[in-house]
Parts: C-alpha cells; sequence; structure tokens
C-alpha cells in the first residue's frame, strides 16, 4: 500500500501548472526580485555611504519616508508587471497613525516616568 505523500506525488499534474501564465509571471518576478534584492546587498554604488544610508533608513523606516516607499514600491510593481495593486489614502493614513501613536506611547510614557523619580532612588535601584 502506497503512503499518502506517495499517492499526492504520483498524481501532481505538472502540465497544468505550466499552463497558468499568471502564476508563471508571479514566480518569475518573485525570483527577480529575489536576484535584484542579494545583488544589490552586494554590489556597492558609487558616491554612496552604505553606513550612512543604512543609519537613515533606520531612523526614518517607520516615519515619512516608510510611508512615501510603502506607496512608490507598489506602483513601480504595477508598473513593470502584471500584478495590480490597489492602495486607499485611508489605509495610508491608518498605518501612518498607528505608527504615530505607537512612537508616541513607547518615547513619552517612559520619559515621564523616569522624570517623575527622584534621581537618587533611580540610581540607587538600578
Amino acid at each position: 500500500m502506497a503512503s499518502a505523500a506517495e499517492q499526492l506525488a504520483a498524481n501532481i499534474n505538472f502540465g497544468a501548472i505550466a499552463k497558468a501564465t499568471e502564476l508563471k509571471k508571479r514566480l518569475w518576478f518573485t525570483l527577480a526580485a529575489l536576484v535584484v534584492y542579494r545583488l544589490g546587498t552586494y554590489i556597492p554604488i558609487p558616491g554612496v555611504d552604505p553606513a550612512v544610508l543604512e543609519r537613515i533608513f533606520a531612523q526614518h523606516s517607520g516615519g515619512v519616508l516608510g510611508v512615501f516607499l510603502g506607496v512608490v514600491i507598489p506602483m513601480v510593481v504595477s508598473h513593470f508587471s502584471d500584478i495590480e495593486t490597489v492602495l486607499s489614502w485611508w489605509s495610508i493614513l491608518l498605518a501612518f497613525g498607528i505608527s504615530s501613536a505607537i512612537g508616541m506611547i513607547f518615547g513619552i510614557y517612559p520619559a515621564r516616568r523616569a522624570a517623575l523619580m527622584d534621581p537618587i532612588e533611580a540610581l540607587r535601584h538600578e
């Protein structure tokens, strides 16, 4: 008696996968994006300091630059491929608002708590 995996492998029709043009386009796009990403991490760009670029992206990843890239990248994907991306303004504003709220909560709360503490007690505790 053949196992379930052997029966499944025997019944796979690769001809049906070959006919799925949309799937093939998406797979080729994903493969190309992976190759560009992998090459981009190893090939230095003249005149661009990678340490400065990394610091800029680390500082602004959740802010306006993140929103800009989140809008531009889907537009570029839609333009250069058959994949349609849909963005609405409310989703952009919601993402920016949630990001801002999290930044304020986790920035203001510890700073306020530290400001209200007695400095001598805070040094003695830690």
